[in-house]
């Protein structure tokens, strides 16, 4: 398959890429303009490169978007975090549509924040959308990700632990030091 991946230098996107490319399948990365990295062109929210390799996709997996928990939540960061994704996620699909022949799948990262806090409410698939901030921006991001001409999914992750990066490099080390809890 020829599969084009966003935020391909992040731990989800990075270790999928690998496993694809191991797997033989063609990987076509977007990067953003100041990048060191080798890829398509891609100003989030604003340009994507006109690229002939952007034509006859199997599908596209966007992971990009600001960390959502690497800072404090200020007006400022909400408003980063809503055009990284729910903005950057419209642009790139339409971007995409408009291609003589668009992908045929678009998968786009979402979060397990759009069930919003349940106590112990069991949820699934079919289970509706919580309140607050986090659970809008799932919504939103969801609903911009959603095409008329290529199928979509939405990828509802929880935390992604990994030792070499996010939560759980975070939070080990007051276990190590004896002072975890359950």
């Amino acid at each position: 398959m020829r599969v084009l991946i966003s935020g391909a230098s992040g731990m989800v996107g990075s270790a999928l890429a690998k496993s694809l490319k191991l797997e033989g399948h063609e990987v076509l990365t977007l990067v953003r303009p100041q990048s060191l990295r080798t890829g398509i062109s891609w100003h989030p929210g604003v340009a994507l490169e006109d690229h002939s390799d952007l034509e006859s996709l199997d599908a596209v997996v966007h992971l990009a978007g600001a960390g959502i928990a690497d800072r404090r939540w200020t007006s400022a960061r909400k408003n980063l975090l809503w055009q990284s994704r729910v903005e950057s996620t419209a642009h790139l699909r339409q971007a995409l549509e408009e291609r003589t022949t668009p992908p045929k799948r678009f998968l786009c990262a979402s979060a397990i924040g759009w069930y919003g806090h349940r106590d112990n409410e069991i949820l699934d698939e079919s289970s509706s959308p919580g309140h607050g901030f986090l659970a809008n921006l799932c919504a939103a991001w969801e609903s911009a990700a959603q095409s008329s001409t290529m199928a979509t999914a939405s990828l509802r992750f929880g935390l992604v632990l990994d030792r070499a990066g996010g939560a759980l490099k975070k939070m080990l080390p007051p276990f190590q030091l004896g002072l975890g809890g359950p």
